[in-house]
């Protein structure tokens, strides 16, 4: 009896704390990566990411949505994901060209931007113009992490249907061009 009970309990332990790969938790389990392989997120620094229209999307996570202008946040918390192909040494710099979803009864889009569950800045956006926009990943983030999760957190979001552009009811936030992420000094 006394067995029974610790190997329902080790199973209990299991389900709760699963022994299994980034790729496997992120698609199955948190339900945030659109793909199961953990070799569609290998990311080599300095890369430059197209994810708009017609150009690959292995990166982009749940929470987004593609058009042909760019990739838009559509949830709240959309979702990037890299496996980088080395531990850095040094802090990195995140790129991206991007736009807010602006209209002039909507003038202001603003993001959080969370790496690894961990706060690194702010962005607003102004203009409906594509900008570049850039924050520092601290090096200590990445420790013992072999995923970097990129979590855009969009509280702005309103849909063209509420502003009477179109019938799409989606709530737009970000958009997004390109990304980049490089090593800051050496």
């Amino acid at each position: 009896m006394a067995v029974l009970v610790m190997f329902y309990g080790y199973c209990f332990y299991l389900s709760i704390n699963p022994r299994v790969n980034s790729a496997y938790r992120l698609y199955y389990i948190d339900k945030i990566s659109s793909s199961p392989h953990v070799d569609s997120f290998n990311y080599k620094l300095g890369e430059k990411v197209a994810v708009s229209y017609g150009s690959s999307h292995d990166y982009v996570g749940k929470g987004w949505s593609t058009f042909k202008a760019a990739t838009c946040s559509i949830n709240r918390d959309a979702y990037l994901l890299f496996s980088i192909d080395h531990q850095p040494t040094t802090d990195l710099e995140l790129t991206v060209k991007a736009q807010g979803f602006i209209h002039p009864r909507h003038p202001r889009q603003a993001a959080a931007v969370y790496v690894n569950n961990i706060f690194i800045g702010k962005w607003e956006f102004l203009s409906g113009e594509a900008i570049e926009k850039r924050l520092t990943i601290p090096k200590e983030i990445l420790i013992k992490n072999d995923l970097l999760i990129i979590t855009i957190i969009s509280e702005d979001r309103i849909s063209p249907y509420k502003l009477g552009l179109s019938d799409d009811k989606r709530k737009l936030g970000i958009c997004l061009d390109w990304l980049q992420i490089n090593s800051i000094g050496k």
